[in-house]
This record gives structure tokens, C-alpha cells and sequence, in this order.
């Protein structure tokens, strides 16, 4: 409350639901300090109803509401390079601009508030499953007595395959076993594509795919490895072939 006092823009960007229920709803959140027509920007990665409420309780209030989910590297934050999914209609928003400009090297604005963040679910559910399909390609390449780290430049450097810019990223840690520094953590993952799996069972929609990848992703977490870095997941396959 005391930091947003009097704030034309607030940003939170916090891990989950129930941190950004505190953050800007909680007995010291940011909404009781806020301006009239100031504009809170919600960079968490939440739930769908939780930023669909997030949004009207902050109209209640005579405040804006931009939901603003990012991807992107902690070197990106830092540079201001990350990449927003926005959730609100661009020609409300002047004021921000600058804000928005200093945090990322690019925008997509989906439409109205709540579509960035729908956005980032189906962003997240993909590239999860991506993630966990890689780890079986490399467990499958194992078997196969090829070597990991020919298997990953080959994939990485491939300009007309699919798989270079995950194999790029994760490659070489998921053959090294090595899941630090921490992107993101495994932990996350599944947070993020349980609020995705939420949305389908809403809408009925079967998911094999997504649903194996949260399994996958789960098992990992359940054999300590939750707080390491994403690529984590191929932990437990490629030790099957060592």
C-alpha cells in the first residue's frame, strides 16, 4: 500500500494466485494506495478466473486494468528484452507506454484484459509439452548409443526442423544433467499447466498431450528435483540408460 501510494502505475509480478490476491487485495495491497484512473499491470503468470477477477475488482475501483504476462530470460529482464502478452486494448493505454517499452523488446496485444493471460496459458501448455518431448527424444537417442551432445547440436543448429530453439536452450543441460541457474523451475511449470489443464476440464476439452507433459513434469517434482531448472524433467529418463 505504502509503496503504491499516490502511484499512476502499479506492476506486480509475483508466483502465483494467492501471492497476488496479497499483493494487491491484502490489508496493506497495493489497490488501497492507488490513485483514481491509476493502472495496475499484472505480470504473474495466474490462473484465468483469478485474473478475470483480478481485472473487475480493480475497475470496482475506479482503476485500470492491464494483464501483462512475460517470458523470457533473467538476462532479458534485466536488458528490458522480455516479451509481453498484453491484455487490454492498446489505444487505452498511452500512459504506459513508456513502462511497457522499458520492460520488453516486443508486445502482442491479444484484446481485451484476460486475453494476455489466456494467451500465456496455451503458450505455457506448449512449450511444457515441447519440453517433455525433448527429453524423450534424448532418452530415445540414448538408447539408440548415439551421443547426447552430437544428437543436441544437430538439433539445435538444424534451420529447417523444429526443434532448434529448445534444443538450444535445454539441450545441453538435459544431456549434463546440470539444471542450474534456474530459468524456470520445474515447480512452476506445473503450476502454470495445472491452470491450463483447469481451463480444458472447464471447457471439456481432452488434452492427452498437455496432460501427459503435467505427469511428466509432476514425477519430477515428486522425486525432489521442483526448485531446479525446468530441463530437470529429463532427469529421470536418461538415467534409465546410463
Amino acid at each position: 500500500m505504502e509503496a503504491a501510494s499516490g502511484a499512476a502505475t502499479v506492476i506486480s509480478c509475483v508466483r502465483d494466485d494467492a501471492a497476488s490476491d496479497v499483493v494487491w487485495f491484502g490489508p496493506a495491497g497495493a489497490v488501497h494506495g492507488m490513485r483514481a484512473g491509476a493502472v495496475g499491470i499484472e505480470c504473474s503468470t495466474l490462473s484465468v478466473r483469478c485474473v478475470d477477477r483480478w481485472a473487475a475488482r480493480l475497475t470496482e475501483r475506479g482503476l485500470k486494468a492491464l494483464d501483462c504476462p512475460v517470458t523470457g530470460s533473467k538476462s532479458a529482464a534485466a536488458a528490458g528484452s522480455l516479451t509481453l502478452f498484453l491484455g487490454g486494448r492498446a489505444q487505452e493505454y498511452p500512459e504506459v507506454e513508456p513502462v511497457l517499452k522499458a520492460l520488453s523488446s516486443q508486445q502482442f496485444w491479444l484484446g481485451a484484459a484476460g486475453r494476455g493471460m489466456r494467451f500465456k496459458m496455451l503458450y505455457n501448455q506448449l512449450g511444457g509439452t515441447i519440453l517433455v518431448a525433448l527429453a524423450e527424444a534424448l532418452a530415445l537417442g540414448q538408447a539408440y548409443g548415439l551421443d547426447l551432445n552430437e544428437v543436441v547440436e544437430a538439433l539445435s543448429q538444424n534451420t529447417n526442423g523444429w526443434s532448434a530453439s529448445a534444443a538450444a536452450s535445454k539441450g545441453r543441460s538435459m544431456v549434463r544433467g546440470q539444471h542450474e541457474p534456474v530459468a524456470c523451475a520445474v515447480q512452476t511449470m506445473v503450476k502454470d499447466l495445472t491452470y491450463a489443464r483447469e481451463d480444458a476440464q472447464r471447457f471439456q476439452l481432452d488434452l492427452p498431450a498437455a496432460g501427459a507433459a503435467l505427469g511428466a513434469l509432476q514425477g519430477t517434482v515428486a522425486n525432489g528435483l521442483g526448485a531446479c531448472d525446468m530441463s530437470a524433467v529429463a532427469q529421470g529418463l536418461l538415467r534409465q540408460h546410463e
